[in-house]
């Protein structure tokens, strides 16, 4: 046998993704070199080829000639790939107890693992999965490779294949039934009405209602159903006819039934919603119901009582009417008619519309039947006001200058509520509808004014002004100032005057013994309290006619004891 000497390789162990290629390299110093013969080498006699192998493990082997000498080494070249070790598959019908556990050799750099290729986990270990086809992947910095499992379900669906119930009585027990059977699944199996209590027998006794039974067998897995129990209810019940009363009446009602206890709704209006025949008292159209029941069985039955509302009494508005005048109520609402009281009634209280002649304030009140015989349940009211005896006044008599601008002003001196003047006739006047008009008089003229309120009430007055040529300001020639109601005063009249600046009065040696600036005050004949003899007094006026024309004007005037 002929010795080899060892040839360095580069690398002596490759690990490469899987198909991907890597490069061989053999020492210099040889002059030929022969590799194994594989097609998945690029070339069999060069110093480097590039290995591409198929197979998830090749060797590859290289001799070395010179001269005489000899050479010889292997590289191991290894895909690195994923490593299926266990599945648990799932036992139950929709389960997600499947478990999938796969390995990644050392030949892996900090491995992570997928089954989507986009969530990425260190553990190589899958819980808690459904029935299904799964590539489960591996990837490091350089390298990424998958292996296909298939999670199927270990056994057989569980299923309920027949179910029966029988119907449970109106004594409330639990004299009802359920029976029912499984197949599929892994024996032995265990049966529940309540998924929290199970027993090996597969039959329950109820009461009436609906029920999920459930089936478990050995592997936990779990079916269910609805079946419902029903009860046989031999109540009857007839809530009796309708009836339309008016509002305010009341009906017994017909009912019959074979139960033992009674309830109606609703039950506000009854007299006894626990009594099979209740008097009703509604107060509108009210449809009632009528449960019958006997232990855990009821029946219902309605019957409907139409009322017939009330009728509204209407009195008609409040009204207002002048003293001593009649007024006619007028009443509506129904067919029939009652007033109350009688009082001022000159007709009949039981006309729709009478008369009343009233001398002071009072209500009426008005009760009425409609066409259905039903009566009002309130009376409707009416208040009547008497308006009092109108009274106005048109002033004070006064005096003016011809063609003076004078202020009228009539007010009402009554409680009547007077709304509307008229001044007759209206001959120089402003406007003859208002309660202030202006006259501008060239001679002495009389008023009438009347007063209207909205009732149509009047009262009339009068006023009459004494024109004088003017504008002036006139004073007495004398006065008797001995309190005798007569001229105890001397004071300036004022005509066509706007504004009056003053009065002033001196004795005979010129010494001012009265001033004043309202021409509405006069002089009593008293200088600081002391009476005055006869004697002759001087008095200068002075004042601002209504053209704005300053009239000063000056006298004597005699004081009598």
């Amino acid at each position: 046998m002929r010795d080899y000497d060892i040839l360095s390789l580069v690398p002596d162990t490759a690990y490469i993704c899987k198909q991907s290629s890597v490069q061989l390299i053999a020492s210099t110093g040889y002059t030929t070199y022969q590799w194994n013969t594989d097609p998945t080498l690029s070339s069999t006699s060069i110093r480097n080829p590039i290995a591409t192998p198929v197979n998830s493990t090749t060797t590859y082997v290289c001799t070395a000639n010179v001269g005489t000498c000899n050479a010889q080494d292997s590289v191991f070249v290894k895909w690195k790939d994923i490593e299926f070790i266990s599945k648990q598959d799932v036992a139950c019908r929709n389960g997600t107890t499947g478990n999938i556990k796969v390995q990644a050799g050392s030949e892996w750099t900090t491995p992570e693992f997928s089954l989507n290729g986009i969530t990425w986990q260190p553990d190589s270990n899958f819980y808690n999965l459904p029935v299904g086809t799964y590539w489960v992947k591996v990837r490091d910095a350089n390298c990424i490779d998958s292996i296909q499992i298939n999670v199927i379900q270990s056994a057989p669906d569980l299923l309920i294949n027949n179910t029966t119930a029988l119907d449970a009585s109106c004594s409330g027990n639990a004299d009802g039934q359920i029976t029912f059977t499984a197949d599929g699944g892994t024996l032995p199996y265990s049966y529940s009405i309540d998924g929290i209590n199970y027993q090996p027998g597969n039959q329950f006794n109820v009461v009436q209602g609906n029920y999920t039974v459930l089936v478990k067998d050995m592997n936990g897995c779990l079916n269910s159903q609805t079946v419902p129990v029903a009860l046989n209810n031999s109540v009857t019940v007839d809530a009796g006819n309708g009836t339309t009363i008016c509002e305010s009446k009341n009906f017994t009602m017909a009912a019959v039934s074979n139960a033992t206890n009674f309830a109606w709704s609703p039950a506000a209006t009854l007299s006894n919603p626990a009594s099979l025949t209740p008097v009703a008292s509604p107060i509108t159209t009210t449809k009632y119901f009528l449960t019958a029941t006997t232990g855990i069985c009821s029946r219902i039955d309605s019957v409907t009582i139409n009322v017939w509302p009330a009728p509204n009494a209407d009195a008609g508005p409040d009204a207002s009417y002048c003293f001593g005048k009649t007024y006619q109520l007028a009443g509506a609402g129904g067919i029939n008619f009652s007033w109350s009281p009688a009082t001022y009634i000159t007709s009949s209280i039981t006309d729709q519309n009478p008369i009343a002649r009233a001398n002071r304030n009072i209500s009426y009140q008005l009760m009425v039947t409609d066409i259905n015989g039903c009566q009002s349940l309130v009376a409707d009211q009416v208040a009547i006001e008497v308006v009092p005896a109108v009274k106005i006044f048109a002033g004070n008599d006064t005096i003016a200058a011809i063609n003076q601008p004078i202020q009228l002003n009539a007010i009402e001196k009554s409680s009547a509520g007077v709304t509307q003047y008229t001044w007759t006739t209206s001959n120089f006047l402003s406007n003859a509808n208002i309660a202030n008009p202006v006259a501008t008089l060239p001679f002495d003229y009389r008023y009438i004014v009347t007063g209207t309120t909205p009732e149509g009430c009047e009262g009339q007055d009068d006023i009459f002004i004494k024109v004088y040529k003017g504008p002036e300001i006139y004073v007495p020639s004398g006065f008797t100032p001995n309190n005798d109601g007569l001229n105890d005063w001397i004071a300036p009249i004022p005509v066509g005057i706007k504004e009056f600046r003053y009065f002033r009065i001196f004795n005979r040696w010129g010494q001012l013994v009265y001033s004043t600036s309202n021409p509405y005050r006069g002089w009593d004949g008293k200088l600081n309290g002391v009476l005055q003899g006869n004697n002759s007094f001087v008095w200068m006026a002075e004042a601002v006619d209504f053209k704005g024309n300053v009239i000063t004007r000056k006298g004597v005037v005699t004081l009598i004891r």
